[in-house]
């Protein structure tokens, strides 16, 4: 079991690592959108491969069943987009496979976790040890902002 629960944390690790590149990407498809729809708008112009980057960018972030029959076909048959100055088509659609590959291994990975704790082997993986849940770190915040609200009606009371 603690060769299983090694290779559970290389998993995290690896979701983890994904996870971050993915949150980059999300950005630059936001700003690569920003940028165009100003270019758009302000100088009257565009470009078709930024329009597309920015698709590619959002598409990374998800999963579509029976992605591999397209991935295949666009490689094999080199597909290109029709936009002039579009790019290459099986990348993009490389990304739906690859997404769902990621899940499957980190669901491996937490159903690792989740027979360690059954055998007491290790704490609740559902809990973040040491940590505030953000529904805790928010009433910590409304409670502090109260109490300072309190206080300063207190002293303005006071003559």
């Amino acid at each position: 079991m603690h060769a299983l629960l090694s290779l559970s944390k290389k998993i995290d690790a690896l979701s983890e690592w994904v996870g971050r590149w993915v949150a980059w990407l999300l950005l630059f498809a936001v700003l690569i959108s920003a940028a165009n729809a100003v270019v758009r708008k302000a100088f009257n112009m565009s470009s078709n491969g930024f329009l597309e980057i920015q698709w590619y960018l959002f598409a990374a972030t998800l999963i579509i069943k029976l992605a591999m029959p397209l991935v295949i076909n666009a490689y094999v048959t080199q597909e290109v987009s029709s936009n002039a100055g579009g790019l290459i088509r099986w990348p993009v659609f490389a990304l739906l496979p690859a997404g769902l590959l990621l899940l499957g291994i980190q669901a491996v990975s937490e159903l690792i976790k989740r027979i360690a704790f059954l055998q007491g082997l290790i704490p609740d993986p559902t809990k973040k040890q040491g940590s505030k849940t953000p529904e805790e770190e928010l009433a910590e915040f409304l409670l502090q902002k109260e109490v300072a609200a309190r206080d300063a009606a207190r002293m303005g009371a006071r003559p």
